[in-house]
């Protein structure tokens, strides 16, 4: 079923039609729209703009050459390394249930993120350290039953507070939509995005990983 988002910083729309099982076909924003294909008998990947889309025996994307994306997995089919071209932007570590509790950042500011987990496997923190290993940052998440409802967020800077923000998170039953706001903006996304949007009038992200 085609899905219609509008951003509310931006007068575009992002138009995404799926076929009958779901498989995202287009992802139009502006004038830049890009296609999709899938193998019929596994619903994989199959192009990204007519590019082939590179996955091992177990269906793992091992590259995108459409976004210049590149991976790696562990034996346990856990994501280990993503690259961009050929230099290597981030690291993953996992615990025994498969949950991923860190992330390294391997460019840029280097920063490590610990990701904290309830009794089912709900994300409900992520601490954030700079590479010096000082505490810049951590993000709590608030949720009824399986459905996100809040998202609050602090930086510091020598151990003291220098910002927060909070935001209400809107989920529908399949959570495959929704909306984060503050008390003056709102924002919509959508479980296709694969970062977080940034909410209107602060420098807060919008945590996909739990939609």
């Amino acid at each position: 079923m085609p899905q219609r988002v509008r951003f509310e910083d931006s007068p575009a729309e992002l138009f995404r039609p799926y076929d009958s099982v779901g498989n995202r076909l287009t992802r139009t924003h502006g004038a830049a729209t890009q296609t999709l294909t899938y193998t019929a008998n596994s619903n994989r990947m199959a192009t990204h703009d007519g590019q082939t889309i590179s996955l091992d025996a177990t269906g793992n994307t091992l590259g995108n050459p459409a976004e210049n994306l590149s991976f790696t997995y562990g034996a346990h089919n856990r994501q280990l390394e993503a690259y961009v071209g050929a230099a290597l932007k981030a690291t993953f570590v996992y615990n025994g249930q498969g949950q991923r509790i860190k992330k390294i950042e391997a460019t840029g500011a280097q920063r490590t993120f610990i990701y904290h987990y309830g009794p089912g496997g709900e994300l409900l923190g992520e601490t954030v350290y700079s590479s010096a290993g000082a505490k810049i940052g951590e993000r709590d998440h608030l949720w009824l039953d399986s459905l996100p409802l809040t998202q609050s967020e602090r930086t510091f800077s020598g151990g003291v507070v220098t910002g927060s923000d909070f935001v209400y998170v809107h989920a529908d039953h399949d959570r495959c939509h929704a909306t984060a706001c503050n008390l003056g903006s709102r924002r919509d996304t959508d479980h296709a995005t694969r970062v977080g949007r940034v909410c209107a009038g602060s420098g807060m992200r919008a945590d996909r990983r739990f939609f």
